[in-house]
């Protein structure tokens, strides 16, 4: 993902919230008949260090599950197949005006508060505290 070095989100502590605030994923992968992609509500491990690990599961109907290694399937249930995926890099990045001038940032902030968006709007202000 190309991310200019005043969008990024070098901490951690900070992508994992955000992973856990979202706690869903799209799952891609290639095959031959091309692209799939699916939803999946996924839960955060923190551990294996460093970036942690991703658990959730699929549709036992869904093609999807035969791209996830066989060892990293726990638990085959009737429905379903867990899923386990270890995370092996980890880069974010918050685009929020960090890049535009004083002004321009409170006039967005401004805007997004009377639209009823009071913490993207904080973000705008202070984007370090995202």
């Amino acid at each position: 993902m190309y991310s200019r070095s005043h969008f990024a989100e070098p901490r951690l502590e900070r992508l994992h919230d955000t992973i856990r605030r979202s706690g869903l994923a799209t799952l891609f992968t290639a095959g031959a008949g091309g692209l799939d992609a699916s939803h999946l509500p996924l839960l955060l491990d923190p551990a294996p260090a460093p970036h942690g690990r991703l658990l959730g599961h699929l549709a036992r109907a869904n093609p999807q599950w035969r791209a996830t290694p066989p060892d990293h399937v726990e638990a085959m249930l009737e429905g379903i197949v867990g899923v386990e995926l270890t995370i092996t890099g980890l880069e974010g990045k918050w685009k929020v005006s960090q890049n535009r001038s004083e002004a321009d940032r409170r006039g967005v902030a401004d805007g997004l508060e009377r639209e009823g968006a009071a913490a993207l709007a904080g973000l705008v202000r202070r984007p370090e505290d995202g």
